[in-house]
């Protein structure tokens, strides 16, 4: 037999041994005295492969455990009896709670809204708080008013990049602060950010000044503005490109005895691309402000003004005060109508040609009822009904101080002087 054919049985009888299979191409000659031999070295080589193996295996099954998160490595190591131990519950949700720099149930607004149950408040002192929150769930939001007249102040803190307050939730009640200093980097820092899932919000008693927006966002339901003053950043102290005093498109909104206020960078006074609009008994002003419209109606709707005072200013962008239906991209589904009645409208920009009451599209019946109109040379549409208004050509005429850029030059809300 030839030493390759002995090498290759006894290989066969190897793998024989050691469970393997196949068999050897002939059987082992008995008169060949080296077979024996190779057999027991290659049997030798195979213990040792496989012993190199098995260290091998062990190696990276240590090296597996020792990647393994150290909560990993724990459960492995825990008997099989033992069982994991339960979950940490969350802190007990609480009806009320106050936020303060010290002394109180929490010291941050994110940590109060986590910690206070659906449909509990939240009451903050008046204290500047340089922190944001998002809220994600019904709840009373409440700035307290110090002895010597001081709002909770919120100042600076700006969540998500958009906002000191975002609302996320159905039921939110927002009241009693002061909000300043509502600037991100694209422009539109708001007061109070509307994320989607917000429904049936209501604002109370705010008071919002230097920011580049004061509410931005979608309603769902009914947004409630009231008793409440919104100022752009007078003087420029904020970088925004158009912001706007109001910008909200959704549902339904009631805007009362709210002020709206020196809205600069071309932005609009309010946007709207709302369902139904209801503005009562509040200032809708540009003073001396560089804003584009009093109103902007983008897509249309359903909007009734009354007793109301709406101004553009010496440095407002257009010739014309609301419009109407002017981006067609963006046309909301559902009737349209717009209804003035009973308010102060004031266009203070002597040397402009044409100063026009709508700009836009007819998209249903326009009414206007009762209003003093100052300074507006013609409506701008055709098919206006109106009843009872008074038009002047200046100020002296309708009896009006002269404009020195201030609120307190602008009549009241009301309809009368």
């Amino acid at each position: 037999m030839s030493r390759e054919s002995a090498r290759a049985a006894a290989l066969a009888l190897v793998l024989s041994a050691t469970g393997g299979v196949g068999a050897a191409p002939e059987p082992a000659c008995p008169g060949d005295g080296g077979v024996a031999q190779q057999v027991e070295s290659l049997r030798q080589e195979f213990r040792q492969a496989m012993a190199a193996q098995e260290r091998r295996l062990r190696e990276l099954e240590d090296a597996i455990k020792r990647l393994a998160p150290p909560e990993s490595r724990a459960e492995a190591a825990r008997p099989a009896s033992v069982p994991p131990p339960p979950p940490t519950a969350p802190p007990p949700s609480r009806a009320s709670l106050s936020v303060c720099a010290q002394g109180c149930d929490a010291r941050d607004l994110q940590s109060a809204v986590r910690q206070v149950a659906p449909g509990g408040e939240i009451r903050v002192a008046a204290e500047t708080h340089g922190d944001c929150a998002v809220i994600d769930k019904p709840l009373v939001l409440k700035g307290l008013r110090g002895a010597d007249g001081r709002r909770a102040h919120l100042a600076g803190g700006v969540c998500m990049g958009k906002a000191p307050l975002v609302t996320a939730a159905t039921g939110i009640v927002i009241e009693g602060f002061e909000i300043t200093g509502a600037e991100v980097e694209d422009g539109n820092g708001a007061c109070v950010r509307l994320d989607p899932g917000t429904r049936d919000l209501t604002i109370r008693d705010i008071h919002c000044h230097v920011v580049q927006d004061g509410l931005l966002g979608q309603v769902g339901g009914r947004l409630t503005v009231e008793d409440s003053t919104f100022i752009g950043d007078r003087g420029g102290q904020t970088h925004g490109k158009f912001g706007h005093g109001f910008y909200l498109w959704g549902d339904a909104a009631l805007i009362r005895r709210t002020r709206i206020l020196s809205i600069q960078h071309q932005g609009h006074t309010l946007k709207t691309g709302l369902g139904q609009l209801t503005v009562e008994d509040s200032v809708l002003a540009a003073l001396d402000g560089h804003n584009s419209r009093a109103i902007d109606a983008y897509g249309g709707g359903n909007l009734v003004v009354r007793r109301s005072v709406i101004q553009q200013g010496p440095h407002s962008d257009n010739n014309d005060m609301i419009g109407l239906g002017l981006e067609p991209g963006r046309m909301l589904a559902g009737g349209h109508s717009l209804t003035l009645e009973d308010n102060w409208v004031v266009f203070d920009a002597g040397g402009r040609w044409r100063k026009l009451l709508l700009r836009g599209r007819e998209l249903g019946p326009i009414a206007l009822v009762g209003n003093r109109l100052v300074g507006v040379d013609a409506p701008g549409l055709d098919t206006i009904r109106e009843i009872g208004d008074h038009w002047f050509d200046d100020r002296q005429k309708a009896g009006l101080p002269p404009f020195d850029g201030s609120l307190e030059s602008l009549p009241k809300p009301g309809g009368a002087l």
